[in-house]
């Protein structure tokens, strides 16, 4: 079964993926222009600015931005990065930074088309968007319309495929590995531990889980990054050696293969995209679940958002889980293919007992993942199901994947790059398809403050 999923994932939908977000990246770069530089100041000040929207109605913008960022920041930003080293060399991280200044102007995107095609939840407060509504509104009649549906229900059907894998199995088992070497802890043990205050978060709904999320992740982050620092300062005079490293292993190709095929079926470019996107979810469609409660009166000011969201998560804390990887490589830390035993291992070179924050980070990272998941998996039972489903009946499965993947860890890697390379795949065509909606708001946005004199 993995052997299957790797073919697949390493021949197909890897190297498809890495085309895609590449090519979509790039196309809305030009298409769009480069608006941040353009209007810097107004870009900024669009960000902290006060909304004239309806105050009673969604979240903050930053509130619904860190909601989304808990989405983010978990196993993708350690296991993740020190898997894909392992897999495609010191060179997927260059592959990794370039995705991310791809994903940019896509995590922009969907956002607009999220805070655009939104609806309003029936308690007149609150908001439901994301991917699949955008998607299904592409078409208005007939033919259209059908295919319209179809791909909105493929979107969903795949989300809920990644919200088991990448967001449920994937964490918890980056935290029974942790504990384990920490604790001996059984790993049955430590998903059951884990699966009880999931359950127990999850059941609260929306309100819960940005209450939870606005509180942990900005403080466990600034932990993270201070022991990041910390390593690369000690080992400051190892960086040179390792951005070389970097660079000249991206480019690396097999000379056999050639060309523009050696380029895009390169172990390192398909690995370092797709664990790019598994980190930062730009195109895969789930952020703008996330970003669509937002309390903004134009969409484009809460895609400035999903920007920061995507260099906060990939360009900083990526970088510093690769750079302490990679420091520690060059100290004689052997790598030994499982991402979360060489990402401790690599703390542990330069921070005696390191195991201890490190560990508190992941389980806090992947605690806010899990509920962060859940909510983009049940609202894609809600829209498949048009709100039939019964409400117990998801809740019980996630959980019950999150004390499996405790036990079973070896396939769910394989699994959630399949899952998240089929959804970005549909929901960057959608985003393609409606480049003149994201064109217009975008404008209608930049012109707006130009014309207001703010």
């Amino acid at each position: 079964m993995r052997n299957l999923l790797d073919i697949i994932n390493s021949r197909i939908t890897g190297p498809g993926l890495a085309f895609a977000v590449l090519f979509c990246g790039m196309f809305l770069i030009i298409y769009l222009k480069p608006f941040i530089l353009l209007h810097p100041i107004v870009s900024f000040r669009a960000l902290f600015s006060k909304d004239k929207s309806n105050e009673q109605t969604g979240m903050t913008p930053l509130g619904a931005m860190l909601v989304a960022l808990a989405g983010t920041l978990g196993v993708g930003n350690i296991a993740g990065v020190a898997s894909a080293i392992y897999i495609g060399g010191a060179g997927a991280i260059f592959w990794m930074w370039l995705s991310a200044l791809a994903a940019m102007p896509i995590k922009y995107a969907e956002i607009v088309l999220a805070v655009r095609h939104r609806r309003h939840q029936t308690d007149g407060v609150s908001f439901r968007g994301g991917a699949h509504f955008y998607i299904s509104d592409l078409g208005r009649t007939g033919v259209a319309k059908r295919i319209s549906a179809i791909a909105a229900a493929l979107f969903s059907i795949f989300c809920v495929a990644a919200s088991l894998t990448i967001g449920s199995a994937v964490q918890s088992n980056a935290v029974a590995v942790s504990l384990g070497k920490l604790t001996n802890m059984s790993p049955l043990l430590c998903g059951i531990l884990l699966a009880i205050p999931t359950f127990a978060a999850i059941s609260g709904g929306m309100k819960r889980i940005s209450a939870l999320c606005v509180r942990l992740i900005p403080a466990m982050s600034l932990v993270y990054i201070a022991m990041s620092l910390y390593v690369i300062i000690v080992n400051h005079q190892l960086l040179g050696e390792v951005f070389s490293l970097i660079f000249s292993s991206a480019f690396d190709f097999d000379a056999a293969r050639g060309g523009i095929f050696g380029f895009i079926m390169s172990r390192a470019l398909s690995v370092g995209v797709t664990r790019g996107i598994v980190s930062n979810e730009a195109g895969c469609g789930t952020a703008p679940m996330a970003h669509a409660n937002a309390n903004v009166d134009y969409p484009a000011r809460q895609g400035l958002w999903g920007i920061v969201e995507v260099a906060i998560d990939t360009l900083v804390i990526c970088t510093m889980t690769a750079l302490v990887v990679l420091c520690a490589q060059r100290r004689g830390v052997i790598p030994t293919g499982d991402g979360m035993r060489d990402a401790l291992d690599s703390f542990g070179q330069f921070i005696p007992h390191a195991d201890l924050p490190i560990c508190a980070a992941i389980i806090v990272f992947v605690f806010c993942t899990l509920i962060c998941w859940f909510y983009y998996g049940s609202e894609s039972i809600s829209y498949l199901t048009n709100n039939r489903c019964p409400k117990h009946i998801y809740p019980i499965v996630f959980t019950l994947c999150c004390v499996l993947g405790a036990l079973y860890g070896s396939v769910v890697w394989s699994l959630a790059d399949l899952s998240v390379s089929l959804m970005t795949i549909v929901n960057l065509a959608a985003i393609l398809a409606s480049l003149p909606e994201i064109k217009r708001e975008t404008d209608r946005f930049f012109k707006k403050d130009k014309t207001s004199g703010k």
